[in-house]
């Protein structure tokens, strides 16, 4: 039997294992909205299916909706009437990040950060700041941050759109 004779069944074997597949891979989406604060919820924008969230703080938890950040660019753009944030900082990051915004507070919770299959976890270090820039952030950070809470209430101050681009520092 020639091969080429046996090559319409192996297409069609192919197909039927791709079909009966449990699961796919997860690919990271690109996504414009808002997220809650809970676990598996994805705070990035440019992450979703990537890294979700993961042991947060009891007294954050349900926060929301607040709008998704971009993780690529290293920074936090933050909606207008912000009077303070509560944001994550990677732990890997806090002493860079003290140093280029020594006003934001470490609050002394964290969060983390996991990959949906289990296969990584990044923490993070919670900080507030009184009074945000518009943007704040540098590119040289190893990983984004994450906007967890915008004044004394849980979601947005009057609107969740950003009010600016990120720069890079």
């Amino acid at each position: 039997m020639k091969i080429t004779h046996l090559l319409p069944h192996s297409l069609i074997l192919v197909a039927l294992l791709a079909w009966l597949s449990p699961a796919q891979p997860l690919v990271a989406q690109e996504s414009t909205g808002t997220f809650m604060i809970k676990a598996g919820e994805f705070p990035w924008s440019d992450r979703v299916n990537v890294w979700q969230l993961a042991e947060v703080p009891a007294k954050l938890e349900g926060n929301g909706p607040l709008p998704q950040q971009n993780c690529g660019s290293r920074s936090i753009v933050v909606p207008d009437q912000s009077q303070y944030i509560l944001f994550g900082v990677c732990t890997k990051d806090v002493e860079k990040f003290q140093t280029l915004y020594p006003e934001a507070k470490v609050t002394g919770d964290s969060i983390s950060v996991i990959h949906p299959d289990g296969t990584g976890t990044l923490p993070y270090t919670i900080f507030k700041l009184a009074n945000p820039p518009a943007s704040m952030g540098d590119k040289s950070l190893l990983a984004g941050l994450i906007l967890l809470q915008i004044n004394d209430k849980p979601g947005k101050p009057s609107d969740t759109s950003p009010s600016a681009p990120a720069p890079s520092k």
